[in-house]
């Protein structure tokens, strides 16, 4: 499959997340863009450590979400 040229960036606080939940259609929509091979980044302003929020993310969403920036 062709790698796509673009990537999707996603806010986790307020787009993916409300508050400790997990919006329902975010998950479905993350694990297809990430089967199409489109890169995914996600972006949070919170005070939490970058490692933290990728285990808690990788955990929610059944992907291996690593920490960068």
């Amino acid at each position: 499959m062709k790698t796509p040229n673009f990537a999707c960036f996603f806010d986790i606080d307020g787009v993916i997340t409300k508050g400790p939940n997990f919006i329902t259609v975010a998950k479905p929509a993350i694990q297809t863009l990430i089967q199409l091979n489109v890169p995914v980044v996600f972006v949070s302003n919170t005070c939490m450590l970058e490692s933290d929020k990728a285990k808690q993310l990788s955990n929610v969403l059944g992907v291996t979400v690593s920490s960068f920036y």
